[in-house]
């Protein structure tokens, strides 16, 4: 019997669920019963392929019941259900009645299979001895019986009841009724059209017949005289039945002489055809042949023409010159635009007489005519600006500060001034006078770069970054490729220079740079480096290839930040699931995917849920040495720009711990009209904040780019910028550098068209000739000698990489004896004070408590202690923690933890017992002198934990915890992580936080450090 169909419907709900369906669905692939009561038939998955080895259940079709298996053709024994798919044919095996079934197994859904009825077997009858219907051969074929539903049955007629009454009528050969049984045949005619007789019948008495008949043609007239023209074969009239002829009335002949010879348009102009003619009357002259000339104005053979011999030459055509000989040899001046001989043309004639004199003459100012008469008393101007010359005037009068005598001697002027906490490390904002009253020409033209140098002695292990704030130009923009912006200029060649063999170094690429490839919702917002950075919704993705040897890639944390995979080169994406926990809209999260071997490889950044990618570092062999160049540059962006900028840039820029910052601000404040001073403050604003954010604190570059060329009519001189940019460098020595590259650059768009370097297109963005020209000139700095007298910063806990944040009781600044009820970081990533709202709960500063310095004292009873509140992230062991405290009794009593549970902490737990714990795990323990100022220091690293007790190596080493709970998601002094008990009797002076665990030589210089501060000897 032929096959029937085989589908792949959904998959099978799971046992007991819900009814299986009793309608099979429709499908194509086919199955094949091999012999009666049994399937022997391969079984295909849903996916095609043939399945091995697994379970497949069979059930009566429509039902949820599986269905009763034999093993043999007798149903002797009963056989399992789910049969066993054949582990190596695929095929199945059992017995069963006949029927329709469903198989069901992992994968594999067929629905109607057939199971018919065996030869050999036989038909078991039902309760009344009949064979039931499904064991009948149904079917339209020989051997076959119809079923009571068989379509040919249902309606079908008797023959026996043919032509017989209560039957139906046969129709004869012609398909009509047999006179014999339409009513009433063999009876006589007995009226015609109601008359009897002989009867003549008319139209009138034919029902049916047309109304104008009357006016009808015989058809005995068709093609005869008088009748009418009867169509041919083609539907035409024949010619012979029309009116041929010249006169009126006829019609002409096909060959009617008039008609003959006579051209087809379609001929004109045409090869073979006729010649057309043009507008003029005349043929057109691409229709004329190409003959030979026979004669010229009249005459034949070697012909030499004259004037005369062409109509309309001027008159005087043989006086004129030869354009040809214009300006050369022995041909004629060329008169330039002024309408003067060019003195290139002019001859080398002898000077005859000078001021009607001959013979050696001496002019004086009387023989030039136009001089002023003082000339003598006047500067040679070869001398402005020059050693033992003169000093210029700036736009607004005054001499340039870089002319300025600037020191501290007499003969000098002071330059800008300097808090006087600088020198303690603590960087302020600084209240900078006009810039032309405080520039150093040591800013100018040396710059140190003292953090930059540093960091280049430290490239061979590990790797060292500079970060590029600015505008369009650090953007990037109007460079041909992204490859050809200054910023990956400078980073191509300090690989060159710098990086050791072997590594060829990384790019770091924005989410908004071009070349990514996004599908799905996305978005950007404003935040991270370059102030933009990319939203993806969920399952949003973004991908790009590029060479190199892995992926960093930078993302957002914080509540609501979206958990994403990152899959390299189309394998399974690694899921990365952002710190939820700290302030929302965290830009500190960095993936580092895997290293890779050197090539082209693909990246894949899909959203789970929704969330914000900054950018990605393609790493080039970098991974633990060389030079690494980030860009943060935005299109239109000002000083004030940047110095507004939301905290997630100064994230970022914590979490590179870049050792150069360059700045190149000031073009869009030009030909914006914003006021140097305002430039300056917001310059000034920006620097606070990056010196700040970074720990250690990097070397600041502030560069001074060339003149805006589509300005004109500026409020400002763009001198009046540099200056002011030169002014912040000169106010923070060893801190901020300060380059002036415009030198280089064309001063006025008519000097650009020879160097190009500025884009004639709109006079603002530079060329790739301009983007390699700015390359040419950072690098000559980033790569210059030291100068040879270095100013370094002064080493406090900025410099050491990770810093969370520093209190320091010597910038509160109080009056002694006032109660704290606020203690604000000097520097480091957590910016948040720590608070105390209630004044009785509040320490007390006092000055002079050590070495001079002054310290905040807390008294157990009344319950004195400080909250940070919920820090911008949960800062995870490891960590490092600096205490300056003085413990006063024995009593259980915590200098600092965490908050609500989770926390790391150190205190006295009984006695003269100093301990300290991250967790609810073990702690390590310390003996500890009462009463007396210490320099403690707690590394929290699991089993490599340790506590520094005046002492430049750890004095005691143990495991302290690292589950979910050992991590400071705040800051508490005085208390427990819950602000309710182990209230401290002490003093505390100062407390650092990094987040990391500092090497063993870091802290070694940070004890020293602390000791040398608070007069505290340290062994």
């Amino acid at each position: 019997m032929p096959a029937p169909p085989r589908s792949l419907p959904a998959p099978p709900a799971p046992a007991g669920c819900c009814p299986r369906s009793s309608s099979p669905p429709t499908g194509a692939k086919t199955l094949t019963a091999t012999y009666a009561g049994r399937y022997a038939e391969t079984a295909l998955r849903t996916d095609g392929q043939i399945a091995r080895g697994v379970p497949v259940t069979v059930y009566p079709t429509g039902s949820g019941m599986p269905a009763m298996l034999y093993a043999d053709r007798d149903r002797s024994a009963l056989a399992d259900n789910p049969v066993i798919v054949d582990p190596i044919t695929g095929q199945l095996d059992f017995w069963t009645e006949p029927g329709l079934y469903d198989l069901v197994g992992p994968g594999v859904e067929l629905r109607a299979v057939p199971v018919g009825g065996d030869p050999d077997d036989y038909a078991p009858a039902d309760p009344n001895g009949r064979v039931p219907f499904e064991a009948l051969p149904i079917g339209s074929t020989a051997r076959t019986i119809p079923a009571a539903d068989d379509p040919r049955l249902v309606g079908a007629e008797q023959t026996s009841r043919r032509g017989q009454p209560g039957g139906y009528a046969a129709l004869d050969a012609d398909g009509l009724l047999l006179t014999s049984q339409i009513p009433g045949s063999g009876a006589p005619v007995t009226t015609v059209a109601g008359r009897t007789g002989a009867v003549v019948l008319t139209e009138a008495d034919i029902a049916g017949l047309v109304e104008d008949l009357a006016a009808r043609q015989v058809i005995s007239a068709l093609g005869q005289p008088g009748g009418y023209a009867a169509l041919d074969a083609a539907g035409t009239v024949p010619v012979g039945q029309l009116p041929v002829g010249s006169g009126p009335a006829t019609v002409a002949a096909g060959n009617d002489p008039r008609l003959t010879g006579v051209e087809l348009a379609a001929h004109k102009g045409q090869p073979g055809g006729y010649a057309a003619l043009g507008s003029d009357g005349r043929v057109p002259v691409s229709q004329l042949p190409v003959t030979a000339v026979t004669s010229v104005a009249g005459r034949t053979g070697d012909i030499a023409l004259v004037e005369a011999d062409v109509a309309g030459l001027p008159a005087d055509l043989a006086a004129r010159q030869n354009v040809a000989a214009k300006g050369t040899p022995n041909g004629y001046a060329a008169l330039g635009a002024d309408g003067l001989v060019p003195s290139s043309q002019l001859p080398a004639i002898p000077v005859s007489s000078v001021a009607g004199r001959t013979g050696a003459v001496t002019l004086v100012e009387a023989d030039v005519a136009g001089l002023p008469a003082d000339l003598a008393g006047k500067q040679n101007v070869a001398a402005k600006g020059t050693p033992n010359g003169y000093a210029g005037l700036d736009s607004s009068a005054r001499v340039p500060v870089a002319q300025l005598p600037i020191g501290t001697g007499a003969g000098t002027v002071a330059a800008g001034t300097v808090d006087a906490a600088a020198s303690t490390g603590s960087l302020r904002t600084l209240g900078i006078g006009p810039a032309q009253a405080a520039v150093g020409s040591q800013a100018v033209t040396s710059p140190q770069l003292a953090a930059w140098r540093g960091g280049l002695g430290n490239r061979l292990y590990g790797p060292v970054s500079a970060v590029c704030i600015g505008s369009s130009t650090t953007a990037g923009y109007n460079a041909t490729a992204r490859t050809r912006r200054y910023t990956d200029q400078v980073g191509v060649d300090l690989h060159a220079r710098y990086n050791p063999p072997g590594v060829t170094g990384g790019v770091h690429i924005l989410a908004t740079d071009t070349g990514w490839t996004v599908s799905g919702s996305h978005g950007t917002d404003g935040n991270g480096l370059g102030l933009a950075s990319v939203t993806l919704t969920a399952s949003a993705s973004m991908s790009r290839t590029e060479a190199g040897t892995g992926f960093d890639v930078h993302f957002v944390q914080g509540p609501n930040s979206g958990a994403f995979t990152v899959a390299v080169d189309g394998g399974s994406g690694a899921t990365i699931t952002p710190d939820t926990a700290g302030t929302a809209d965290r830009h500190d999260g960095i993936y580092i995917s895997p290293v890779l071997s050197f090539g082209s490889h693909s990246i894949t950044i899909t959203a789970s849920t929704a969330t914000v990618i900054n950018g990605i570092y393609v790493r080039g062999g970098d991974e633990i040495s060389g030079i690494r160049i980030y860009t943060s540059g935005a299109a239109g962006t000002t000083a004030a720009s940047w110095a507004g900028a939301s905290p997630s840039l100064f994230q970022r820029l914590a979490a590179l711990s870049p050792r150069l910052v360059t700045i190149m601000l000031g073009a869009n404040d030009f030909a914006g009209g914003v006021s140097p001073t305002a430039f300056q403050a917001n310059l000034q604003t920006l620097i606070n904040a990056v010196a700040g954010a970074v720990t250690p604190t990097p070397s600041i570059l502030v560069i001074a780019t060339y003149l805006r060329l589509d300005v004109s009519g500026s409020a400002y001189p763009w001198s009046a910028y540099t200056a002011a940019m030169a002014a912040v460098a000169a106010a923070h020595p060893g801190l901020v550098d300060y380059l002036d590259i415009s030198g280089v650059y064309p001063t006025s768009q008519a000097s650009d068209q020879a160097s190009l370097l500025i884009d004639p297109a709109d006079f603002v963005h530079q060329t790739d000739r301009g983007h390699r020209t700015m390359a040419d000139q950072i690098i000559a700095t980033l790569t210059a000698p030291a100068p040879p007298a270095v100013t370094l910063p002064p080493f406090d806990p900025r410099q050491v990489a990770g810093l969370l944040t520093w209190l320091d009781a010597g910038s509160l600044g109080l009056a002694d004896g006032t109660a704290a009820g606020s203690w604000t970081p000097s520097a480091g990533l957590e910016a948040a004070a720590l608070t105390q709202a209630t004044v009785e709960q509040r320490p007390v500063y006092r000055t002079g408590r050590v070495n001079g310095r002054p310290a905040l004292v807390f008294t157990a009873a009344s319950n004195h202690n400080l909250d940070s509140g919920v820090w911008a992230g949960k800062r995870a062991v490891p960590l490092t923690v600096i205490a300056i405290a003085k413990i006063y009794t024995g009593n259980t009593g915590n200098l600092f933890t965490g908050r609500s549970g989770t926390y790391a902490y150190a205190g006295i737990s009984t006695g003269t017992t100093l301990s300290a714990g991250a967790g609810a795990v073990s702690e390590i323990n310390q003996g500890i002198t009462l009463d007396t100022w210490h320099v403690i220091a707690v590394l929290y690293n699991s089993g490599a934990s340790a506590i520094y007790l005046d002492s430049r190596t750890a004095t005691v080493t143990g495991t302290t915890g690292t589950g979910a709970s050992a991590a400071l998601p705040g800051l508490r002094l005085g208390t427990n992580s819950g602000a309710n008990s182990n209230w401290y009797d002490g003093e505390m002076a100062e407390l650092t936080v990094y987040g990391r665990a500092l090497s063993g030589g870091e802290l070694a210089a940070l004890m020293s450090w602390y000791g040398t501060r608070y007069g505290i000897t340290i062994s």
